[in-house]
């Protein structure tokens, strides 16, 4: 069997890394193709014993692969009009918002997305219909619960949809000094930008509040969100000493990760914290300034594999619980820790790397069946915007496409 892991994409992000990993731990039981640009982030951490297919020699693939995406509109998709009509697809949503049936969903003016979604009734209906197809030709997975939900919503669909939770790598079973006093301080780990922003900058504000003075908070990441932390944030902070590490990885980023007191992040960024036995909070989402109390969950409290979820907008007085889970983890870090571990032991582990791959198997729509439906050919209205989009400052030089 031949399987292909196609996201170009230059940064170092979840779904490459996922993708990465998903190749090494298979390419001893399939054939396995990573598709990327030259310069991206999988072409130069390809693994031994997989091969690379440049972005646009996608058309030499085999007929009979088998192509993960990373589920998006098929019209978003770089090259997609190259690929082997015979070959079958697997759209895997790993974003909540990945497949939205609104033109705009992360301005922050709401008259703005209000005016711009009145206008997305077209392309609402291609994509319910698309994602039905996909849905029922058993190429198309959800990571979690979220994901379900969300997509449901915006398309106004019902269906049962298939849950598929992603995995990481291991790690030595080594179990993390209990002693707080042997840690250096909290730590952020993801990139800062987009979603992950304002959700960053409110538990700062949180933390700053609760804690004592000079409590280290340490930021592995990079992204446009930082300009506004080091700016306009730091200086105003009364207990907290925020210390930037930039992007690490290998060892330096484990031992900056095995080092901490206690972790945050979402997605992938938490599961690889948590298969360290470190207390893990699981972040939020929100494209928006928050301005409700936020009640955070422990990564073993979520449900429904969930690694992230939409923070309310909505205006609500109160408090966030995060003194009650610094508490937890001055009472009982190493009870935390465990059950961190176990739940990515039991759920996000390389043993879950069996069901993901008869899940590829199983995939039977194709590219050409894609074509022959006109999924891949945006509405007119989608295909009006990303005309503008062209023509205006690129923010983003980790893709060549920026459509939506």
């Amino acid at each position: 069997m031949n399987i292909v892991f196609m996201f170009p994409y230059r940064g170092i992000g979840g779904v490459s890394l996922l993708f990465l990993r998903l190749a090494n731990l298979i390419k001893d039981r399939v054939n396995v193709f990573i598709v990327d640009y030259d310069d991206g982030y999988m072409a130069k951490h390809l693994p031994e014993g997989v091969a690379f297919m440049p972005l646009g020699n996608v058309s030499k693939l085999p007929g009979d692969c088998t192509i993960v995406f990373q589920s998006s509109a098929a019209w978003r998709i770089e090259s997609f009009e190259k690929l082997p009509v015979s070959a079958k697809v697997f759209f895997w949503n790993l974003h909540p918002q990945n497949v939205s049936g609104d033109l705009i969903t992360n301005t922050r003016s709401s008259k703005i997305r209000k005016l711009a979604n009145s206008f997305s009734v077209f392309r609402r209906s291609k994509l319910r219909r698309f994602i039905h197809d996909l849905h029922q030709y058993d190429s198309l997975c959800f990571m979690d619960s979220e994901n379900i939900s969300a997509t449901s919503k915006s398309l106004h669909l019902k269906e049962d949809f298939r849950l598929l939770p992603i995995l990481t790598d291991g790690a030595p079973f080594e179990k993390n000094a209990t002693k707080t006093s042997d840690h250096e301080g909290m730590l952020w780990l993801g990139r800062v930008e987009e979603f992950k922003v304002e959700p960053l900058i409110y538990l700062l504000r949180e933390l700053d509040r609760v804690s004592e003075k000079n409590t280290v908070f340490r930021i592995i990441g990079e992204g446009r969100g930082l300009n506004v932390i080091k700016n306009d944030l730091v200086n105003g902070f009364i207990n907290l000493k925020i210390v930037f590490l930039g992007e690490l990885s290998g060892q330096t980023l484990v031992s900056e990760i095995k080092k901490s007191t206690l972790c945050f992040g979402m997605g992938t960024s938490a599961l690889d914290m948590a298969k360290y036995y470190m207390p893990v909070v699981c972040m939020d989402y929100s494209y928006d300034e928050i301005k409700c109390p936020v009640t955070y969950k422990f990564l073993y409290e979520v449900s429904g594999y969930s690694l992230g979820r939409e923070l309310p907008v909505y205006k609500e007085g109160g408090l966030s619980n995060i003194e009650s889970i610094l508490q937890d983890v001055v009472m009982s870090r190493c009870d935390v820790a465990t059950r961190c571990y176990d739940y990515w032991a039991r759920n996000h582990s390389p043993d879950a790397v069996f069901e993901i791959i008869n899940a590829i198997k199983g995939a039977r729509y194709t590219v050409g069946e894609i074509t022959a439906n006109r999924y891949d050919r945006a509405d007119i209205f989608t295909r009006v915007l990303n005309l503008v989009l062209k023509f205006l400052p690129r923010r983003n030089s980790n893709t060549d496409v920026y459509k939506i």
